[in-house]
């Protein structure tokens, strides 16, 4: 494989650089490709877990918030009911 590139500066060819990779046979190349694989295989489980979590946490964030309304909402009626008798015995 051969890649070139050329510096320039103002459009004038200033330096050029070039990279020589000899690959005898695909193993190499198996082997990288073989990596990248394992690699996304490793990000797609990891994405699957972080998609999990983030499900059960939202879960437990609305269960939460929707016992926190109902404690809320208890509590104010409660002190409603305290209010008007209150002004009641006045």
């Amino acid at each position: 494989m051969l890649v070139s590139y050329f510096l320039s500066e103002s459009g004038k060819t200033k330096e050029s650089i070039t990279f020589t990779e000899n690959r005898e046979s695909g193993e190499e190349v198996f082997g990288a490709e073989q990596a990248v694989d394992l690699r996304a295989k490793w990000t797609e489980g990891i994405l699957s877990e972080v998609k999990t979590l983030q499900d059960r946490l939202e879960s437990v964030i609305e269960s939460r918030y929707l016992e926190t309304t109902t404690k809320i909402n208890n509590f104010n009626q409660k002190f409603e009911i305290f209010e008007n008798q209150h002004k009641q015995g006045l």
